[in-house]
């Protein structure tokens, strides 16, 4: 793990490693580690800037979890009075939001079930039930579920029968249907409720796949819940999955990448070597092995022994994907360049040279796929014309080449000074 006092500008301060350790750590079903107590009280023992702690933990959504953590460890005293006031406010309303949210989530699982349709949840209120001793401080703020993709158009009447209507965006339904891999409804006149209603757990049309839909249906596992019992992904599956959620945000996830650590504790010998067989079998070990690099650069070892050599490990995995990362930037999820870098993630998962040339190519002549993930967002599809947009498209294409050849070591050698790597003079909490 990180060590949390070195004096690089890269480590973690004192307050974001608490944060570190609240993600982690709190109201875990696994029990809190020996001493824990004694670390936290060490960290805040001398300069200690409680606002900075409040902000990202703010940020991070983690106020509810750090008040029942200190709350449970019998610390509280050592919150600031303005630490203890917000995260006890902030706990309880986290608790409302979840029952809400739990509320909305057995109404739609009903529906669907009784109409004879498979529903699996993804991650939310299952997986705060099997990873939370106390699951209302998992702050939730969608519904995901999958289907299988015969039911899709079934499961969409459904929404619509409920009140939902279909989310599209900057997106048409078609484009969802072809380059997407979920539908995201909405209900209430400020999106109060969010529903995904999914048909796959990947991209298509990418380097990976799923290998095999009935797979995830016959091994998910039911999860007790108040008045009912909801099936969510198998453990293993649910590892993969969060891994590949990450991956998607170009591993800026920081609740994802705990949320992998809080799950490889409940991982036996056999769960890992599916999680490393499902990963070969969908191609996706590159994403699986950079998302644990990543998260065992926050939170400690995740896998036992072996597991990379099972794993089919790749080069870029354990060295230099890693490397365009540094502790900071993954607390804060803040990057310098953060949108080139995207793009250099998205080439550097790309599995053969044949796809990384390809991916090149539709930086500087976006395919609908790409403008839809990447330009399109941000509105460049409007601000040239074709000329301009396929000289931009190169220059966009010899920015991802140059950030993916020096961005390491410019951030190891701190060329530009320490300003640029700083998430806390660039984000906005």
């Amino acid at each position: 793990m990180i060590d949390p006092i070195h004096e690089s500008p890269l480590a973690l301060r004192r307050e974001e490693h608490v944060v570190c350790i609240v993600a982690g750590s709190s109201s875990s079903t696994e029990g809190y580690p020996e001493r824990l107590a004694e670390r936290i009280e060490s960290l805040v023992a001398r300069d200690f800037k409680w606002d900075s702690f409040l902000r990202l933990a703010a940020y991070q959504h983690c106020l509810p979890a750090a008040y029942r953590l200190f709350k449970d460890l019998g610390i509280l005293e050592l919150m600031s009075d303005e630490g203890r006031r917000l995260s006890e406010q902030e706990y309880l309303l986290s608790q409302a939001r979840f029952i809400k949210k739990e509320a909305e989530l057995l109404e739609v699982v009903e529906a669907v079930t009784v109409q004879g349709i498979d529903a699996v949840v993804i991650k939310g209120v299952p997986l705060a039930y099997l990873l939370y001793h106390d699951p209302g401080v998992r702050t939730l703020k969608d519904i995901d579920i999958l289907v299988r993709p015969s039911d899709v158009e079934a499961v969409k009447r459904i929404m619509e029968e409920k009140g939902y209507g279909l989310y599209t965006a900057l997106r048409s339904a078609e484009d969802y249907e072809e380059y997407h891999f979920h539908y995201v409804f909405s209900r209430g006149t400020r999106l109060d409720s969010i529903v995904e209603v999914h048909w796959s757990l990947v991209y298509p049309n990418v380097d990976h796949r799923v290998a095999d839909d009935e797979v995830i249906f016959n091994t998910a596992m039911s999860v007790a819940v108040p008045h009912a019992t909801i099936k969510t992904l198998s453990l293993p599956h649910a590892f993969w999955h969060m891994a590949m959620h990450v991956s998607y945000k170009s591993f800026m996830g920081f609740r994802n990448l705990a949320e992998l650590k809080r799950i490889a504790m409940k991982l036996d010998t056999s769960d890992w070597d599916c999680v490393a067989a499902w990963s070969r079998r969908c191609n996706t070990d590159l994403e699986v092995l950079s998302a644990i690099a990543l998260s065992e650069s926050l939170f400690g070892g995740l896998v036992e022994p072996g597991f990379f050599g099972r794993a089919k490990s790749r080069f870029p995995a354990r060295t230099f994907i890693p490397k365009m990362f540094y502790p900071r930037a993954l607390v804060w999820e803040w990057l310098p360049f953060r949108d080139t870098h995207a793009l250099a993630i998205e080439l550097m998962l790309r599995k053969s040279i044949a796809s990384k040339l390809r991916c090149l190519y539709h930086f500087v002549f976006p395919d609908r796929q790409m403008a839809l993930n990447y330009y399109f967002l941000r509105g460049e599809h409007t601000r040239f014309g074709r000329i301009r947009s396929s000289l931009n498209g190169v220059y966009v294409g010899l920015k991802v080449l140059a950030l993916i050849s020096f961005f390491p070591l410019v951030v190891r050698s701190r060329l530009f000074g320490t300003t640029l790597l700083d998430p806390e003079k660039h984000v906005n909490g």
